[in-house]
């Protein structure tokens, strides 16, 4: 028996597990339907008097792709094959067939795929991600017939614009739409130990699926990339209606540093990934008997990092960045952001009961 878990990502905030037979094969379900059909079926109509987004959807729709990404098969003691299928979108955004997504959509997998919105399916490779720093990846395919969306980076973000999300198919065949209008812009939200900055915040329906899916304005521009519905505010207090899309704005460096080298410049030391250390709350103090209720306990320091062959360990918390304290409205990864990649920087590091002061470079 081979169990797939099927993940649609933050923005969906659905999962579903499934038992398939091993011989049937784990193939995506296929987006079958024409795009001509795709449209036919999403592109809503305008209300009367209302500004119509058919036009601009038409445009973005061709550019929109499904993303599957696979984690790498595990047996378990009982014999059975364990592996995860994460579901997401991706936009187009180069004639080389780059597309960019978020990292979380494709987090862990080893195998990589798109499918189109004519339903063909082709094989991807990741280029490189900008994690933690914002949850982008980008992803690479064969370029031929594809169609490129239009990045709209000095697009203004007016509130009460009306917006579209186009996204790529996930529980139905063919590309889907909703729509709706801007609700926010140069929003913070934090999630996953960084305080993810300059989101646009939409009240279009963001469904499974629709992680990396693209933000859309009248023009036909896409102006941001969706990667988290909220569902719960700081205070616990239910949200209905809220979806937050990292600007293209504020992802345009990245992207270019990526297109252009095939990596992002940050100052990565090696303990900044989500896996290399956990974000301390008063919860996680109180659970585990930290001394302190905020910084940054580490996990594992990277092998050859900055930070590994500064002697940084497991179990050591990072309290200040340069002098600066490492909280919840700080966390490690912002300070970290703020820096020059290859700039010094000095950690105030907790082990045991040993306050120490440890210098280092960061990465180019």
């Amino acid at each position: 028996m081979l169990v797939v878990g099927l993940l649609a990502g933050l923005a969906g905030g659905f999962a579903a597990g499934a038992f398939l037979d091993a011989g049937a094969g784990d193939e995506a379900p296929a987006a079958t339907a024409t795009f001509e059909a795709a449209t036919a079926v999403t592109t809503p109509a305008a209300a009367p008097g209302a500004p119509d987004l058919r036009p601009a959807i038409d445009r973005v729709l061709p550019a929109v792709v499904t993303v599957i990404a696979d984690t790498p098969a595990v047996t378990q003691p009982d014999g059975t094959v364990r592996q995860i299928r994460n579901i997401g979108s991706g936009i187009v955004i180069t004639d080389a067939g780059h597309v960019i997504t978020n990292f979380h959509v494709i987090d862990g997998a080893d195998t990589l795929s798109i499918v189109l919105a004519t339903g063909e399916q082709r094989p991807a490779e990741l280029v490189a991600d900008d994690a933690p720093f914002t949850d982008l990846a980008v992803l690479q395919v064969a370029p031929a017939g594809l169609r490129v969306a239009t990045l709209g980076i000095d697009a203004p973000l007016g509130l009460g614009d009306p917006v579209a999300v186009v996204a790529g198919a996930s529980i139905t065949a063919g590309n889907t739409v909703t729509t709706g209008v801007i609700a926010g812009a140069g929003r913070v939200w934090a999630r996953n130990g960084v305080l993810l900055e300059d989101l646009i915040q939409t009240d279009a329906a963001v469904n499974a699926g629709d992680s990396g899916s693209a933000l859309v304005n009248l023009d036909g521009q896409v102006i941001g990339l969706v990667t988290t519905v909220v569902h719960q505010a700081p205070n616990g207090s239910e949200i209905q209606g809220v979806a937050f899309a990292q600007s293209i704005r504020s992802l345009a460096q990245p992207i270019s540093q990526i297109l252009a080298n095939g990596a992002s410049r940050r100052a990565r030391i090696g303990i900044e990934r989500q896996s290399q250390h956990d974000e301390i709350s008063p919860a996680l103090a109180a659970e585990r008997g930290l001394p302190v209720a905020s910084g940054a306990l580490v996990a594992t320091a990277a092998e050859g990092s900055p930070a590994a062959a500064a002697g940084i360990e497991a179990g050591d918390i990072v309290t200040e960045v340069n002098g600066v304290p490492v909280d919840f409205q700080r966390p490690l990864v912002n300070l970290l952001k703020d820096l020059e990649p290859g700039s010094p920087l000095e950690l105030t590091i907790l082990r045991g009961d040993q306050t120490l002061r440890v210098n280092l470079t960061s990465e180019e």
